[in-house]
């Protein structure tokens, strides 16, 4: 009889293996989905609230809907090299006012957001690889955000209600700017 359970026990046992066996083997073949295929509910939505700055993100990274709900994370922000209003709408001024979110792209090399209505650069602060920057024709007065954009080579900030320049002192790589239409006062 003993003989018999320790049998039955070796059988279960093995069937057991088996079982395991075979679990790793379909892991093998069919593995779980990866932290990539969750990318987007791990990576964190990026708050947007300029409804037509989205509408730009949205139509520059392609996404499949430009719906006002669409979820835009920070790893689609980082891909960002390019962000044009004029180029992304079909009208040049876009009537942006709110940069929060640009944070986020930290990827962007040229930024172009001309005629619109953007008073605070304080998002752009941080984008260290941004070479090429147009603001002009906005309502900007204070520059100090761009302080740290050592990369910057061309920069724009014409027709704007700027008054002091000291900010852009350290840009040491500026090959061109544009100033003129402002109230520079130093």
């Amino acid at each position: 009889m003993a003989y018999h359970i320790t049998r039955k026990r070796n059988t279960m046992q093995n069937c057991i293996s088996i079982i395991f066996i075979f679990i790793a083997l379909a892991l093998t073949v069919h593995p779980l989905p990866t932290k990539h295929t969750f990318a987007r509910a791990e990576d964190g939505e990026v708050h947007i609230p300029d409804v037509n700055l989205r509408a730009v993100i949205l139509q520059t990274i392609n996404a499949k809907s430009e719906a006002p709900d669409t979820i835009i994370t920070q790893a689609e922000m980082s891909t960002l090299t390019s962000l044009s209003a004029s180029n992304a709408l079909e009208a040049s001024n876009a009537k942006i006012s709110d940069l929060t979110g640009l944070e986020y792209a930290t990827g962007l090399k040229r930024l172009s957001l001309s005629s619109n209505n953007i008073s605070d650069i304080t998002p752009l602060f941080g984008l260290n690889n941004l070479t090429d920057l147009e603001l002009d024709h906005n309502s900007i007065s204070d520059i100090k955000p761009l302080s740290g954009l050592t990369s910057l080579t061309q920069l724009r900030l014409d027709t704007n209600t700027i008054s002091d320049i000291t900010p852009l002192s350290k840009l040491t790589n500026l090959t061109r700017i544009n100033l003129d239409n402002n109230s520079i006062s130093d």
